[in-house]
């Protein structure tokens, strides 16, 4: 069982790029490098039933199930426990910036109340995985390899999100920011559920 479910980090991570490819297809007109990912399943968008069903929610899933696993093999290890309990976190987030979705407009001056919970789950989507990476950082259980693998991609999650934030300002490339922000926290989830893969075959072996 644990078997599998190590593996969903990685697989989440090649299912949401296929998600969001698939839903754009039956959004008319709908840019990667202008818009966020989240304007697929905004309310009276092309796709706002369809978004959540295919990616939202399937992704919560597999992200509350790998950290559940992770939260399976802890025992009384803190930052294991740290770990698998804000990935669970992102995937309850996923769910509800699904379940309550953002307004059409972006740039809208006063988001309605659905858009203002949409914005607080995307901010516990963001926050879970910066605080994921930063706290192996204080653990004997992470080599040194994996724990500059871990700074990485903070780093790079933090740069990509201050570009990503200035290019919402001059509304310009918001969306291709918002993709390499993400996809820096994606790679240490993949990496992490390599990882951990790794660490369980060897224990079986």
């Amino acid at each position: 069982m644990l078997f599998s479910l190590n593996l969903l980090g990685i697989v989440s991570v090649a299912y949401l790029v296929l998600g969001v490819f698939v839903t754009s297809k039956f959004y008319p007109g709908y840019s990667h490098s202008k818009q966020f990912m989240s304007e697929l399943g905004a309310s009276g968008s092309p796709t706002q039933q369809l978004s959540p069903i295919i990616n939202n929610y399937p992704l919560a899933l597999m992200f509350c199930a790998f950290g559940w696993s992770i939260l399976l093999k802890s025992e009384e290890d803190f930052t294991e426990q740290l770990v698998g309990a804000s990935i669970i976190i992102h995937g309850l987030a996923t769910a509800f910036a699904g379940l309550f979705p953002m307004d059409r407009d972006p740039y809208t001056p006063k988001a309605s109340l659905r858009g203002q919970i949409h914005g607080l789950a995307g901010m516990f989507v963001m926050i879970s995985l910066i605080v994921a990476p930063c706290s192996v950082l204080f653990s004997g259980s992470y080599s040194i390899v994996f724990k500059v693998f871990s700074i990485v991609c903070v780093l790079l999650t933090l740069l990509f999100l201050a570009l990503m934030i200035k290019a919402y300002k001059k509304r310009k490339l918001s969306g291709l920011f918002q993709r390499l922000c993400y996809g820096s926290q994606l790679v240490w989830l993949a990496g992490l559920s390599v990882r951990n893969e790794m660490l369980l075959t060897l224990i079986n072996s």
